[in-house]
Formats: C-alpha cells, sequence, structure tokens
C-alpha cells in the first residue's frame, strides 16, 4: 500500500479558509473526494518534504496543524500549474485559477507534492 501525507488544520485543508467550498475535512476511516473542478487533493510523497512545506508556510506555528497519513485513491493527476493562495481570499482567487489558469497560477510546486482524486484517510 502507498502512503503519502497530508497537512492539515483541525482536521480540514491547513492552507484554505474552513468557509470557502474547497476546503475538505479529513476523517479518519474516510474516502475524501475532490470537488470536480480542481486539481485534486495536494500530498506529498515523504515526511521530510511535508515538513519542509510547513516549514516554508510557517505551519509549524500554528495550533492544530498536523500531518495524517492517506492512501491515494484513483491516478495521481498531472499538474501543470498550481494556484497561489492569498488567505482570506480563497474562494476568489481559486475560482478565477480554475477559469484562467494561466493567468492566475504559476509552476513552482512544493516539492513532493503529488495530486489525487480522492484519498482514503488513514490516521
Amino acid at each position: 500500500m502507498t502512503i503519502k501525507y497530508k497537512v492539515v488544520k483541525n482536521r480540514r485543508s491547513c492552507i484554505i479558509s474552513p468557509r470557502t467550498k474547497y476546503c475538505l475535512r479529513y476523517i479518519k476511516g474516510r474516502t475524501i473526494r475532490a470537488r470536480p473542478e480542481t486539481l485534486g487533493i495536494m500530498v506529498f510523497e515523504t515526511k521530510e518534504q511535508t515538513r519542509s512545506f510547513m516549514l516554508s508556510n510557517h505551519l509549524w506555528k500554528q495550533t492544530g496543524v498536523d500531518v495524517i497519513e492517506v492512501k491515494p485513491v484513483g491516478r495521481k493527476l498531472k499538474l501543470k500549474l498550481i494556484s497561489v493562495i492569498e488567505y482570506g481570499y480563497e474562494t476568489e482567487i481559486l475560482n478565477k485559477f480554475y477559469r484562467y489558469p494561466l493567468e492566475y497560477g504559476h509552476h513552482n510546486f512544493p516539492d513532493g507534492t503529488q495530486c489525487y482524486p480522492a484519498v482514503k484517510v488513514l490516521t
């Protein structure tokens, strides 16, 4: 079984505000599916890459942030661009990104980034 790692905050998507339609909740034992219009669920290949992402985004300072283990469901999605998130404006920025990816996206993926249509939450 292939295990990947997901950074969460209070068992939800860590960067995206819980107020947005893009924020998913990760409950142990459940299979979580990405919204169809999105790039999928972002995970990391190794724990080291996960820690690096947490450090670069100052997530290690925040309470409720944790790393969970997940099992990918479906084929890995090929990423060409990724969105930049500005906390508080996530829905607006992500809507623009999905409509106009060349204008609102960039190629700087965090090391080890992988996306899947769904994941099964193991921890």
